[in-house]
């Protein structure tokens, strides 16, 4: 798995960012079971990353809240896990720093 310089998976990122190892896709490892073993600790990692507002305010937010799931489309069929879910409540803003279930 490569990693575009300036980008990652939709985020900007700094300069000297470095993807943690165990991202890297293991030899024939098919990409259904690669997001199940590193996709809710990569959002973990996306949900702890801090915005700013489209129209530059210095206002504070994180984008990656609720729960995340894998929805895998095969010719025999769709299949659905959830992956993670966090405490967050609809309306408020999300904290990171809260304990996914």
């Amino acid at each position: 798995m490569t990693v575009p310089e300036a980008l990652f998976f939709g985020v900007p990122l700094s300069e000297d960012f470095d993807p943690p190892s165990w991202v890297a896709a293991r030899p024939g490892e098919r990409p259904d079971a690669w997001v199940r073993r590193v996709g809710a600790d990569l959002l973990e990692i996306f949900r702890s990353h801090r915005g700013a507002g489209a129209d530059g305010r210095a206002v504070e937010w994180h984008c990656v809240g609720g729960h995340v799931d894998l929805t895998v489309i095969r010719q025999d069929g769709v299949t659905t896990e959830r992956l993670r879910t966090w405490p967050d409540t609809i309306g408020e803003r999300i904290v990171p720093e809260r304990v996914a279930a």
